[in-house]
């Protein structure tokens, strides 16, 4: 009985340590879902840093989950060792790979919250990639993409062109490659020409673009550099002066003072062989007019008679023909220098001519008929002689008519417009048997017509000599350009003879460095000092290559405009051969 009661007295604490151990286990089986719940996660997108910013890499469990105690991973899979950071039971350790070392780090006091996101110093273009975020007692991750950039402000530079002003925009340090636009002051995108890319041995780009502006352009421009994945923009302004425009060669504002220069000095070259011509014709024919006037006064003295209405008649024809004959030789002799002046000025003269000749015309006809008039009043007092004073009365009056008649030829031979030095009235007479001669031959046509061939002689004379002095005038201006343009060329070729010059002894340097570096390699030293050696005269090299590549470009402008004003120098050389062979044939003509 007592076993038996020993017994039974031990069956109800086996019950229950098999009911502790069933709920126990019951608990553990609950608990190890709930463990396996938790998720590991990341951004949706990617991450975007800048070079030398410090970045953070989000991860966490969700739902919140005590992590301090366990594994933690971020790695890399394109590298090796894929370990960017490694947290185990509490501790970081040293496991990483080279690059990240110091670098990288978790927010310890964070982990207990189920906050296990990494922090990256100092970023770098070569932390571009994908990093995992891995918890192994959860078999859970999650992918972070990390996107780095590097940006630097535009430098605008100005310089003139043949063809206008030309902007030069480049930017250094930019990653990923950006683009480069150009804009006016009211916003619009200018047509430029391509960019320029070139990437360094640092992985950054140097982007360079220029664009061609004039003054229809406004003065305001803006060089725009932007790159879209890491969402950044860097603008430079710049403001040309209008003054710099109308400064370029050919523009439309210096042209009036070149022009009105060149027309200056042309005429006052014309004016001082006017002169020249002028002194020299008077000079020439001064004595001829002397013998001229000598023979008028021979023929003049065979006319004078005792009789009053002769002597009035002969002094009419005096004061008519000697101030005429004097300003027909020099009209003569200045015809040459008159081609010269405006046109504008000799018909104001020649209307003043013709009016003080007519005023003179009638007031020695005039005088002429009235002591004319009065001598047979007088005569009628003598009977005796009254017949053959009204035949000589009548005689005087014919010769007055024939002499009067024989002026208005004259001043039509003249082309009525003679004026003596003093300013005074000029008409012109002549005895009666020259008048009857002129009217002769005026009757005939001979005169008129040789007139008129002068006349257009003189005037194609003059036109040609217009032409000439035009055609003369650009010759010249295009001289001066070729002359302008020469220079230019050979300062073009003397800058990039110096830029080759250095370009060799950079490239001489580049190759001793090379070979110091591949000693230094052998020697497993520190490279560190020749490769910033090399990069250097790398950067510089290519900083040359781009110099004489945009002084080449010129070069090549430069010449084609040589060409282009050659060819219109040539055009107009043969335009004045033409002028000249036509005022040959013209000077023939007149002979």
């Amino acid at each position: 009985m007592c076993n038996m009661k020993g017994g039974l007295s031990l069956t109800p604490q086996f019950g229950g340590i098999r009911l502790l151990v069933f709920h126990t286990i019951v608990f553990l089986v609950l608990l190890h879902p709930c463990r396996v719940q938790s998720e590991v996660v990341g951004p949706s997108q990617p991450i975007v840093a800048t070079v030398g910013d410090d970045v953070i890499l989000p991860c966490y469990l969700k739902p919140v989950t005590d992590i301090y105690g366990m594994t933690v991973e971020w790695k890399r899979p394109d590298l090796q060792p894929r370990f960017v950071l490694l947290w185990r039971a509490g501790l970081e350790l040293e496991t990483k790979h080279p690059s990240y070392k110091g670098r990288t780090s978790l927010f310890t006091e964070e982990l207990k919250h189920g906050n296990i996101s990494l922090k990256l110093s100092e970023v770098k273009i070569s932390d571009e990639g994908s990093y995992r975020c891995f918890v192994p007692g959860l078999a859970k991750e999650s992918t972070v993409k990390l996107v780095v950039g590097a940006v630097s402000s535009p430098d605008v530079q100005m310089t003139q062109n043949i063809t206008g002003v030309v902007l030069q925009c480049e930017s250094k340090g930019w990653y990923p490659e950006p683009e480069v636009f150009w804009l006016d002051g009211e916003g619009n995108v200018l047509s430029a020409g391509p960019t320029e890319t070139v990437r360094g041995p640092d992985d950054l780009y140097t982007v360079s673009s220029r664009v061609t502006v004039d003054k229809r352009h406004g003065n305001q421009f803006t060089c725009r550099v932007q790159q879209n994945i890491i969402n950044q923009t860097r603008e430079t302004h710049i403001h040309v002066p209008s003054d710099f425009f109308s400064d370029l060669p050919g523009s439309a504002s210096s042209a009036p003072v070149i022009i009105g220069s060149i027309l200056g000095i042309m005429c006052l070259l014309a004016g001082a062989l006017v002169v020249w011509k002028w002194r020299k014709n008077k000079h020439k024919n001064k004595k001829q007019h002397k013998d001229e006037e000598a023979e008028k006064d021979g023929e003049k003295s065979r006319f004078i008679s005792s009789d009053p209405e002769q002597e009035v008649l002969l002094e009419v024809e005096t004061d008519i023909e000697l101030p005429a004959q004097r300003t027909t030789m020099e009209t003569v002799n200045n015809s040459s220098s008159e081609e010269t002046e405006h046109q504008t000025q000799t018909e104001e003269e020649t209307h003043q001519r013709e009016t003080n000749n007519v005023l003179m015309v009638k007031s020695g006809l005039d005088r002429v008929q009235k002591e004319t008039e009065t001598k047979p009043v007088n005569e009628k007092t003598d009977a005796p002689g009254l017949n053959n004073d009204k035949l000589e009365t009548k005689s005087v009056r014919d010769n007055t008519a024939t002499v009067m008649e024989g002026e208005t030829v004259r001043e039509q031979l003249t082309g009525n417009n003679l004026q003596t030095d003093d300013g005074e009235e000029v008409n012109s007479t002549a005895d009666g048997t020259r008048d009857q001669g002129l009217m002769e031959e005026d009757k005939h046509g001979h005169k008129r017509e040789e007139r008129d061939t002068l006349n257009n002689l003189s005037t194609g004379k003059e036109k040609l000599t217009k032409k000439l002095k035009t055609k003369e005038r650009e010759l010249k201006k295009f001289e001066e350009q070729i002359s302008k343009y020469i220079k230019q060329k050979k300062d073009k070729d003397q800058q990039i003879k110096e830029l080759r010059v250095k370009s060799e002894e950079v490239k001489k340097k580049l190759q001793s460095v090379n070979r110091e570096d591949e000693t230094e390699k052998e020697k497993d030293q520190d490279v560190k000092g020749p490769l910033d050696t090399k990069n250097d005269l790398e950067t510089e090299m290519e900083e040359l290559q781009k110099k004489m590549k945009k002084m080449e470009t010129q070069r090549e402008i430069i010449i084609k405009e040589i060409t282009l004003v050659t060819e219109k120098k040539m055009k107009v050389t043969h335009e004045i051969e033409e002028i000249i062979k036509m005022s040959e044939t013209t000077e023939k003509e007149g002979e």
